[in-house]
């Protein structure tokens, strides 16, 4: 079964409280987990809280960012050489180590990670969002030289936040993009996180993390 369809019907069932301990047929499929995981609960399902783990871990299971539903998939991935369990994905503290209740942190490598000229990646991570109608992306501490950039996005359809960090605009290599409203939300959708590091001819390009946040407007 192509994994986009197998992860929207469990979703669907999970979201529609169809039953605890729910797994694919599949070898690495996601598993729900019952409620003695804790979490937030949904009927008679709940799902674990969003922690600090890697994109292997979060394919591996769908989790919660308050009333959202996030779930990695690799099935349409490009990793750019990296091992899904050295992508970083983790929680955005703020606030004295309290975590935000919307946002994960995305990073390529514990330390961030940069190229130099004539080196291109594009790391793109699909992953499927359940009673979200809001999204928004931001940058932490990109930093490009000469005529390198750096672009980390997050699109739905034709809808994109997206920021653009280059040599010139370095306001943009730490900063917000307005959040982007998502009119008529499905109830589980398909998003797609790219991140791309370019050292153009003859600067560089480098990345510790991209924000990106899921919630109801």
């Amino acid at each position: 079964m192509n994994e986009h369809i197998r992860w929207v019907a469990i979703l669907f069932i999970l979201h529609c409280g169809g039953g605890a301990n729910v797994t694919t047929g599949d070898s690495g499929g996601p598993t729900a987990p019952d409620a003695s995981d804790g979490g937030v609960a949904d009927g008679a399902v709940a799902y674990p809280d969003c922690a600090d783990g890697t994109l292997a871990t979060y394919v591996a299971s769908p989790c919660m960012l308050s009333e959202t539903t996030i779930a990695f998939t690799l099935d349409g991935a490009e990793l750019a050489g990296f091992d899904p369990s050295a992508i970083i994905v983790k929680r955005d503290y703020t606030n004295g180590n309290v975590p935000d209740p919307h946002t994960l942190l995305v990073k390529l490598g514990v330390d961030g990670f940069g190229v130099t000229a004539g080196q291109r990646i594009d790391v793109v991570l699909p992953l499927m969002v359940t009673t979200a109608n809001g999204m928004n992306e931001w940058l932490h501490e990109g930093m490009a030289t000469g005529d390198g950039v750096v672009i980390a996005s997050q699109r739905y359809g034709n809808l994109e936040s997206l920021e653009t960090c280059t040599a010139t605009q370095t306001a943009q290599c730490d900063a917000q993009q307005g959040g982007v409203g998502i009119p008529d939300a499905p109830a589980t959708f398909l998003s797609q996180i790219t991140i791309t590091l370019d050292g153009g001819k003859s600067g560089s390009a480098w990345f510790k993390s991209s924000g990106i946040h899921y919630s109801q407007r």
